[in-house]
Order: C-alpha cells, then structure tokens, then sequence
C-alpha cells in the first residue's frame, strides 16, 4: 500500500461526520462538553449512566427529517447526556480517522451519499434493536424490510 494512499470512502465519512458534530455543539461549549476535566470515575458513570439516552437521541437524529428536526433533538438533551454524546462522538471521529489508510476499512456506507449523514448517527449506537429497527426502516434493499 503507498504511503500516500487515502480511502475516499472514510474521507467521505469524515467531511460529514466531523462538520456535523461541530454544528450540534450548543452555543459557547468548550471541552467541558466532551467532559475534559471531570474525574475519571465520575467521566466513567455519566458515561455509563447516559448511554441509552444517548443511543436513543442517535436513532432519533438518524432518523429525522433533516436538519432542523436533528438541532431540535440535541437541543433537548441534558447536559449530561450532551456529555456522554460528544465524548462518544470524538472516540468514534478517532476510529474513523485510524480507518483512513486502509484500503478495506470497516465502514457501511448508504447506497445514497445523501444518506451517510444518518448512517455515522446510527454508528455510534450499541447494536440494539432499535438501531436495527431504525437501519431496516432506512434502508431495507440492505438490512431487510421490518417484519409487519
């Protein structure tokens, strides 16, 4: 592989993931909001503590209707779980980032580009069902129609 070698596929993904989480961080956030300087064991329980109410916010933002529909959801999220959001959020923007060398790299992207902005949404859930439910109902020539 040449050293120089970069995957459009995960350029692809960073153009939008990474301008995405910068446009829902709320109005004056500092590093507070990816819980740099809270204890490491209080960082730990928030982070545990909200974590299905961030899986819960990605699947409904994965599944808005576009834009202002995603800023009126994180705007209604607590604090905490703004927290436990970004930090997740800047833990899988440095996932991606170790992807972008790899020519085979495990990342799903949407048939339609216009459409990967709610698959790096669902990425970041844990493999739930209602992240399934939410994959299947996007993109069911892929995942599979939802069963009636």
């Amino acid at each position: 592989m040449h050293a120089d070698f970069s995957n459009p596929k995960v350029e692809g993904w960073l153009a939008i993931a990474e301008p995405l989480m910068r446009s829902l961080l709320p109005n004056g956030a500092g590093l507070e909001v990816f819980g740099h300087g809270m204890p490491p064991a209080d960082f730990a329980a928030l982070v545990d503590r909200e974590a299905p109410r961030v899986d819960h916010a990605l699947v409904a933002m994965a599944t808005a209707s576009g834009e202002a529909e995603v800023k009126a959801i994180a705007g209604q999220l607590s604090g905490d779980t703004l927290i436990a959001l970004f930090s997740r959020w800047v833990h899988y923007l440095g996932l991606w980032r170790s992807m972008l060398h790899d020519p085979a790299p495990l990342l799903w992207v949407p048939p339609k580009m216009d459409q990967v902005w709610r698959a790096v949404f669902l990425s970041m859930t844990g493999e739930g069902i209602h992240s399934t439910a939410a994959a299947q109902a996007l993109w069911p020539e892929v995942f599979g129609a939802l069963e009636e």
